[in-house]
């Protein structure tokens, strides 16, 4: 039979050992955490090279002045969010986005080759700015059409209306083999000479991964991408990361192959927390495209209430902007109409009127900066899109459309001051 007295000792000894090393384990968390406390003081002599490498310093212009006197001089390391009804051109506004990054890195890279070489050895080399578009809906070819029917778009502007070549749409470019009969031989000329502008000067900059991806691959790739260019050597910027879109990625997987999280709204938020891993852990700024909540689609204003669905994206974002439609004269009088009527019809007034205004071509839409941190909030940018020929312009201050950029009776011709 054991003695009381021994065993209550040796429970006691245990119990204080136990006790002894948790104390320890305490100290030495509490000395690590400590040793982690830096004061600000200590941390400023870093601070131009913290800054310096995580890409605040230098913007990245989005190659349109609107958007870019919004954003304080263009993009940097932040979440940007580009939310907008059905067919507002979210896609085609941020695909503009990229070409004109791939467009303005050519350009300066151009100029610099043209240098004499006395020059180029006094003159820093001007960075390579990649960017990663995310594309899980479309595929490269659509988007390649896309940019090649704004190349011919552009082409035009500027000229006499006898010199216009009328652009070939995104489907008359992928389909034209099919049917050759339909484009002529001046739309040929102006289509190869747009997509070598094309392969040139924006594809070596662009890199399209296809397919739907869930966070944890997206943050795979860049992770890749970061490694091959410091393998390679190279000082580049941080890529800028395109997400298209946000309610179309994969889910995140479990052990056991299922998605981890059963409802949408906490896929979303895991999505936000990773995405800004992403920015904190490469400096890359993200945009990201959303759809609006159901209860929205159809509204003729578009703001934050329409991103509720969205968890909690719309708030951890740096940037939040929305896209309106810009009502023709046509709409505005038929909404004046409706004015005293019953509510339900003016309801059905205001449908109408958003349906008709994206008639016009262009198509005039405004941009509404709802957050914007480290810039002015409630800024709206106006601008004009092609929709057949997906290109965004700067609206011109005097708000009308931009003139003879294609010929006035081919194609969709523009109202005659639509707005």
């Amino acid at each position: 039979m054991p003695d009381f007295n021994e065993e209550l000792t040796r429970k006691f000894e245990e119990e204080a050992s136990t006790s002894a090393q948790e104390e320890a384990a305490a100290r030495g968390a509490l000395a690590t955490f400590g040793n982690s406390l830096v004061s600000l003081d200590q941390t400023i002599p870093d601070f131009n090279d913290t800054v310096m490498g995580n890409g605040y310093r230098e913007k990245i212009s989005t190659g349109f002045d609107g958007i870019d006197r919004a954003l304080n001089g263009g993009l940097t390391k932040r979440l940007y969010l580009i939310s907008a009804d059905t067919s507002m051109g979210k896609s085609t506004l941020v695909w503009n986005i990229a070409e004109n990054i791939a467009r303005n890195t050519a350009a300066a890279r151009q100029e610099y080759d043209t240098l004499p070489e006395e020059d180029r050895k006094k003159t820093k080399p001007p960075k390579r700015q990649s960017v990663l578009y995310f594309l899980m809906e479309m595929t490269a070819e659509e988007l390649t059409a896309r940019a090649i029917s704004r190349r011919m778009l552009e082409a035009n502007e500027g000229k006499a209306d006898k010199d216009i070549i009328t652009p070939l749409t995104e489907d008359q470019i992928l389909t034209q083999y099919n049917n050759p009969d339909e484009v002529t031989s001046a739309q040929q000329a102006a289509f190869t000479i747009a997509e070598h502008r094309f392969i040139t000067d924006e594809a070596p900059y662009i890199y399209i991964i296809q397919g739907r991806k869930n966070v944890e691959d997206i943050a795979l790739y860049v992770h890749a991408f970061m490694e091959r260019e410091n393998r390679q050597e190279l000082v580049e910027p941080p890529p800028v990361v395109i997400i298209d879109y946000l309610q179309i990625m994969a889910p995140t997987i479990d052990q056991n192959g299922r998605p981890l999280f059963r409802e949408p709204r906490l896929q979303v938020d895991h999505n936000t927390k990773e995405i800004e891993k992403i920015i904190y852990d490469y400096g890359t700024p993200v945009i990201l495209i959303s759809s609006v909540t159901k209860q929205a689609q159809g509204n003729l204003v578009i703001d934050m209430t329409a991103l509720k669905e969205s968890g909690e994206i719309s708030y951890n974002a740096d940037v939040v902007i929305t896209m309106n439609i810009g009502l023709t004269q046509e709409a505005k009088e038929e909404l004046k109409k409706a004015e005293s009527k019953a509510q339900d019809q003016r309801n059905e007034a205001r449908k109408n009127a958003k349906e008709t205004s994206k008639r016009a071509y262009p198509r005039r839409l405004e941009l509404t900066f709802e957050k914007n941190r480290g810039a002015v909030m409630g800024i709206k940018v106006p601008m004009l899109y092609y929709a057949a020929h997906n290109a965004f312009f700067d609206d011109p201050e005097d708000d009308k459309p931009r003139e003879r950029v294609y010929k006035p009776d081919e194609i969709r011709p523009p109202q005659k001051n639509p707005f």
